[in-house]
């Protein structure tokens, strides 16, 4: 019996294997966040503009991380507004929280945004950030009724920022 237990532990911690950082290259640098496993990715060119997204869901967890390569330094404060009513619309819910944060590049500090989102299927959080001409939003979303606040805390606190080299 005790054998069995054990197997059956060992097959348990094998099954939660760890989250590893996927890295992605974006016009300002790479940046990188770590999934569970390895993430689709989406890629749309808007004019001379590139949009990509990476996403999977695991259990019931979403996660999602995106950026925007632009031609033309963009306005920080009106793309991470915009970033976040979009992401809030497209996973049908409402934007319940804003907070400033920052992050570091290298040697310099970047201001953005982090938000919470709450909706009829699902709840979350994520952030957004400019630098440049690239735009970034990192969110994960715990699907109702479960509550997987750690698993969308680890991931949208994975997110880091690359110096160009």
């Amino acid at each position: 019996m005790l054998r069995n237990f054990a197997a059956a532990l060992a097959v348990l911690l094998l099954s939660l294997a760890p989250a590893r950082a996927f890295e992605y290259a974006s016009n300002e640098g790479d940046y990188s966040v770590n999934f569970p496993a390895p993430p689709g990715e989406t890629v749309r060119e808007i004019g001379p503009n590139k949009l990509i997204a990476h996403a999977m869901r695991e259990g019931n967890v979403i996660y999602v991380a995106a950026h925007g390569d632009f031609v033309q330094k963009i306005d920080a404060s009106a793309e991470m507004n915009a970033n976040i009513d979009n992401y809030a619309k497209e996973v049908h819910a409402k934007v319940t929280s804003r907070l400033p944060f920052t992050m570091q590049r290298g040697g310099r500090t970047l201001e953005g945004i982090q938000f919470t989102y709450d909706g009829e299927r699902q709840a979350g959080k994520g952030i957004v950030v400019v630098d440049g001409t690239s735009s970034y939003l990192v969110a994960a979303s715990s699907i109702k009724p479960a509550h997987e606040e750690s698993a969308v805390d680890a991931f949208v606190n994975s997110f880091r920022l690359a110096p160009k080299q």
